[in-house]
């Protein structure tokens, strides 16, 4: 999408960066860029790179020769517990900040793939942006252009909304069929330890691993610290499933930052090595159906768009993956985990009655949520503590001041917002009862977490 986006505009500033390739991803805090002048002298210029974070989802922004570049890896479509899209926040957000006259896509199902959040983005466009530029077609916003230009935006937002949700329908319908064959639903970095691929994707169990597993389910069931657990995982020989991108490879897994996100998802996979099952929840798509080929829909409310239940059959070693008294104090110690991070998330659907039938254990699936739940911390907490740490960085500004050779600005915090005021060196602030005032014009006024 970038490469795309990119060969549509022939200017020597864009030309510089996508020479860079995809390092600024990879890049710290800032990155060099490589231009060259009329004479043919090359001159480097020091560029800031400045990460985005909303939930779970990234972005990166940064500016060279006039020209804003956002970056992401982002699903414009999943909503959050929230029910909002957390591409589409930093999206608007960024276009609230900067205001930019021109915005490039490679095409317009980049910026939007919903109806639900088309709403939001037009919003943030509206006397903000004059043009969006794609491959196949250009939209006007500014001047007699205006209502055609909005009309189209929303019919061709309409129409990415409708191809994303026949894509999505036709995946979960692949998902079922993929299930009745017994085909894991995930590539080889998610297929739990212990195991390995087979023939047609099934799962079946590897060998030389089971000693690992045995030892492995020896450490969850102890009563420790989840800082103290991993190293002991790590001293057992338990690795990273997959390769992690600063070591360029995979690693033990006491060399992660997070260890009580490996302790929830290795807790999430009890099941598998106690009971050999494992339950896959996916979203449903369908939102009128009350079940997709045999599979029922499970919702949690009225309005709830549901999710389908896959309990996938997996093979166990002769004899167990470990002695049943140390199995059953893992389920014990799963429970317990999950239980404590079960506040402020997104309430679990019911069991459908084929799962509840089918399993040997439906109370450990009621009780533990799978890793799509144990993403990131609850909505609400992420907010009050991205506010409270906002408040403390602009609270210490307020009623600053600074100047240069043409205009004086302050800084003035008021209940939830901060304004910047601008006025021409030599003269006061309107309402100042020394000679001559001026206009305050306000730069920037938005809430201490957007800021943030």
């Amino acid at each position: 999408m970038r490469e795309q986006t990119y060969q549509m505009i022939h200017i020597p500033e864009i030309d510089a960066v996508r020479a860079l390739g995809l390092s600024p991803m990879y890049a710290k805090d800032t990155i060099d860029v490589t231009t060259h002048e009329p004479d043919g002298r090359a001159r480097v210029v020091t560029i800031k790179i400045e990460r985005i974070q909303e939930g779970a989802t990234k972005a990166l922004l940064f500016e060279f020769g006039g020209y804003w570049h956002l970056w992401s890896m982002a699903s414009a479509t999943r909503l959050s517990d929230s029910r909002e899209n957390e591409f589409t926040t930093i999206l608007t957000d960024t276009i609230r900040r900067l205001c930019p006259h021109t915005i490039y896509v490679a095409n317009i199902g980049r910026l939007v793939r919903s109806t639900s959040q088309q709403a939001k983005i037009q919003d943030a466009l509206i006397d903000r942006v004059d043009r969006i530029v794609t491959k196949q077609v250009e939209f006007k916003f500014d001047g007699a252009n205006r209502p055609f230009g909005l009309m189209m935006f929303m019919m061709m937002a309409i129409s990415a909304s409708m191809e994303r949700d026949w894509i999505v329908q036709r995946t979960a319908a692949g998902r079922v069929a993929q299930w009745r064959r017994d085909a894991w639903p995930f590539g080889a970095e998610a297929v739990p330890y212990g195991y390995r691929f087979g023939k047609g994707r099934r799962v079946v169990i590897d060998p030389e691993q089971r000693e690992l597993i045995r030892n492995m389910l020896n450490i969850l069931a102890m009563e420790l610290p989840p800082a103290e657990r991993v190293r002991r995982l790590g001293e057992a020989g338990l690795m990273s499933k997959k390769v992690i991108k600063r070591f360029g490879q995979r690693v033990s897994v006491d060399g992660l930052s997070r260890p009580e996100v490996l302790v929830g998802r290795l807790y999430a996979l009890t099941p598998v090595w106690t009971r050999g099952e494992f339950l896959h929840r996916t979203t449903n798509p369908f939102h009128d159906a009350q079940e997709v080929a045999g599979v029922p829909v499970m919702r949690a409310s009225a309005d709830d768009p549901g999710e389908l239940q896959l309990l996938y059959r997996l093979d166990l070693p002769d004899g167990g993956w470990a002695d049943e008294e140390v199995l059953r104090m893992v389920e014990e110690q799963a429970v317990l985990n999950h239980a404590s991070v079960a506040a402020g998330r997104s309430a679990r659907r019911p069991l459908s009655v084929h799962v509840r039938t089918a399993s040997g254990a439906p109370h450990l699936h009621e009780d533990l949520f799978g890793n799509s739940h144990l993403h990131g911390k609850d909505v609400a907490t992420k907010r009050r503590r991205a506010g409270a740490y906002a408040k403390r960085l602009v609270a210490a500004l307020g009623g600053r001041s600074w100047g240069d050779d043409a205009y004086r600005y302050e800084m003035r915090v008021h209940g939830d917002h901060y304004n910047v005021l601008r006025w021409p060196t030599g003269t006061l602030p309107q309402g100042s009862t020394h000679i001559g005032s001026a206009v305050p014009l306000s730069l920037r006024s938005q809430s201490r977490a957007e800021e943030r």
